[in-house]
């Protein structure tokens, strides 16, 4: 990077060398034609002396302005002393500039900010239609079609919720409160508040692995990321198989590791590498058109922001595994059986 500022310089400057050089010469040559002598070399000396220590103090006030120049692009803070009236000028363009994108930038922040509120409060009063047709539902269960009705209002229940969250992402560390807790205990609890989402549908689920598990993370936003995989599995089961599961296993190695697999109907080998982008259906979206897109986008989204990974296997027929990694943090100690 140095070695760009001196090389910069010198090209900057390079017409100017030329051109000093060139009158020199013709200067040279006149004054040797009036006194016939023919003396180039000595005035070529004397000019590239006194070319010589211009350059240098000139040199030094560039590389040292332009070295913190660099250094500002890495932090905005870092305060610049200007050496010439150009330099003074170049800075005070630059912050008269920033004030016009600061400002801009707080003025959309402000707006983002507004609407934001607004579609939340929005939404908020969406779910207390929701939660009345719930209780109706309930007071109703002999007819056969409120089953149907349950799991329509269900699911603009998970929208709602699912949009809601994804709001509460922009200001994830407000919101970030990390908690040791039993991670068997609370999948187990999972399970059992989407009962009513695997009997409706005829999934099974299996859970499997170490009970004594303990784990550090955000409570709130790792039940939700495991509920947006749930929600997939029953989603894609097969309708065409007698026996449609979902098993949980827990596992603790070099991290803790939870895999959500399903016997569905799998994903397609060219789509697989696209399914955590927004927005996304692929060759399953044609089937299932209350497809969203943005269910694994969301996962994948939550596992970054409180610390652990997710990957992907499906075979198309056979099914699909979700494969959730959390790091152990430190002093971080489990259960002795």
């Amino acid at each position: 990077m140095k070695l760009k500022i001196i090389s910069n310089y010198f090209l900057d400057r390079k017409y100017f060398i030329i051109l000093y050089y060139f009158s020199t010469i013709l200067i040279s040559i006149y004054f040797s034609a009036e006194t016939k002598k023919i003396d180039i070399v000595y005035p070529l000396i004397m000019s590239s002396y006194i070319l010589v220590i211009f350059f240098l103090i000139d040199f030094i006030r560039y590389y040292i302005f332009n070295l913190h120049m660099l250094r500002t692009s890495k932090n905005r803070y870092y305060k610049i002393k200007s050496y010439t009236k150009e330099q003074k000028n170049i800075l005070d363009t630059i912050e008269l500039v920033n004030i016009s994108a600061f400002g801009e930038i707080s003025k959309i922040k402000t707006e983002n900010e507004q609407k934001n509120f607004f579609i939340s409060q929005w939404i908020h009063n969406l779910k207390t239609p929701v939660s009345v047709i719930d209780l109706i539902l309930q007071e109703n269960e002999e007819y056969e079609f409120i089953n149907e009705i349950k799991e329509e209002n269900e699911r603009i229940k998970n929208l709602l919720n699912h949009l809601l969250n994804i709001m509460r992402l922009n200001e994830f560390t407000r919101d970030f409160d990390p908690q040791k807790y039993n991670f068997y205990d609370e999948i187990i609890d999972i399970v059992k508040e989407k009962s009513a989402q695997f009997i409706h549908n005829e999934v099974y689920p299996e859970i499997n692995g170490n009970n004594k598990i303990n784990i550090i993370v955000d409570k709130k936003w790792n039940r939700f990321l495991i509920e947006q995989v749930i929600n997939n599995a029953i989603k894609y089961s097969d309708k065409n198989k007698k026996s449609k599961k979902v098993i949980f296993r827990l596992k603790e190695k070099e991290d803790i590791i939870l895999e959500i697999e399903d016997n569905g109907i799998g994903i397609p080998e060219y789509d697989i590498n696209r399914v955590f982008e927004p927005f996304f259906t692929g060759e399953n979206g044609k089937d299932f058109l209350n497809s969203s897109g943005i269910g694994l986008y969301t996962c994948k989204l939550i596992s970054e922001k409180i610390g652990a990974k997710i990957n992907i296997e499906s075979k198309l027929g056979k099914g699909t595994k979700i494969i959730i990694s959390y790091k152990k943090e430190v002093g971080f100690k489990n259960e002795k059986d």
